[in-house]
């Protein structure tokens, strides 16, 4: 099944952040994000609008948490 996708407005929200935060945290289309970790975000459309899947938020907040995927252990 398809991932939903987000606008910057949606993953802020989940996030309690600004919409601002989300895209200098953004890489799409071979542009590197401002910030580290880096949030994907694809381009989609003929106005190329940026959408995120939720399967990429969820990696990004493990990776702000520093946790492994396949456990949930903080990375010593």
């Amino acid at each position: 099944m398809m991932d939903r996708l987000l606008t910057a407005g949606d993953v802020a929200k989940l996030l309690t952040m600004t919409p601002f935060w989300v895209k200098d945290h953004t890489s799409h289309s071979g542009r590197p994000a401002n910030r580290q970790p880096a949030l994907r975000g694809i381009m989609v459309g003929t106005n190329r609008h940026l959408r995120y899947r939720e399967a990429d938020v969820e990696q990004f907040v493990t990776a702000l948490a520093g946790e492994t995927p396949d456990h949930g252990e903080q990375n010593a």
